[in-house]
């Protein structure tokens, strides 16, 4: 089994979207066609890394009395991405409410990435072993390549998750 260094596996998946953010932002407000594609990749980056660190990472986190708290408030805050996804599927793109919710989403992603790698990663250190860290790279790898996007996408859009007090956002 090849070891996978799952910070290092979600630190790229983080610098990738990051830099999809920049691009859509330095696009002029009448590349509205560029825009409409460069979203449609982050959304699709945040959908396979999202699966993978619910399925592979998350769970485990929920498990351990060390990273619980922050295993179910990134659930959560995937759930306010999703949410997110389906409001900025249902308006037209290069329109004012479009721009905003882009940017909403931006934010809040940037906030989760920044927990991420310092929060939640320290407590991960603390919590497993090197060789749980590296079965959950391994698995987290398995689980994005098992994405299959167009029936996540469909679910988002026929179920837009709405995020309310205490309930779970994560995905079925």
């Amino acid at each position: 089994m090849k070891k996978q260094n799952i910070f290092a596996l979600l630190k790229k998946d983080h610098e990738k979207v990051s830099q999809l953010f920049s691009k859509i932002e330095k696009a002029g407000d009448k590349a509205v066609a560029k825009k409409e594609t460069l979203y449609a990749k982050i959304r699709e980056e945040l959908t396979i890394h999202s699966f993978g660190e619910e399925k592979a990472v998350y769970p485990l986190l929920k498990e351990n009395e060390k990273t619980q708290d922050i295993g179910w408030e990134s659930v959560e805050e995937h759930g306010v991405v999703k949410y997110l996804f389906s409001k900025i599927d249902a308006a037209t793109a290069g329109t004012p409410d479009w721009k905003a919710l882009v940017t909403v989403l931006k934010e809040v992603v940037e906030h989760h990435v920044e927990e991420e790698e310092s929060e939640m990663f320290s407590k991960m250190r603390k919590a497993f072993s090197k060789e749980e860290l590296d079965l959950m790279g391994v698995n987290f790898v398995k689980a994005k390549k098992m994405t299959n996007v167009k029936e996540l996408k469909a679910k988002t859009l026929h179920k837009p998750a709405k995020p309310t007090a205490g309930t779970s956002m994560a995905m079925q």
